[in-house]
């Protein structure tokens, strides 16, 4: 409750708590996001991409829109989904 940033009630997960899931589901929209995107998919660290570090047990997929994924190399996305 009263968190400082909007909305003011929210609840706040910890990456163990989020690795600890089956499947992880990112969703990532803009333009803004295409270079974390990149890293996270190419194996950056969770120290310097907060998203590459949100790794399910089974699965982790990324639901990103074209202007997220414009900077993402070909060989990187799966082309299954």
């Amino acid at each position: 409750r009263d968190s400082p940033k909007p909305p003011p009630e929210r609840v706040t997960l910890t990456r163990p708590v989020i690795n600890g899931s089956r499947r992880v589901w990112l969703v990532l929209a803009g333009a803004d996001k295409a270079a974390a995107l990149g890293l996270a998919l190419a194996g950056a660290s969770y120290a310097s991409v907060p998203a590459a570090g949100a790794k399910g047990r089974r699965r982790t997929i990324f639901f990103v829109d074209e202007a997220a994924a414009s900077q993402v190399p070909p060989e990187l996305i799966d082309q299954e989904y």
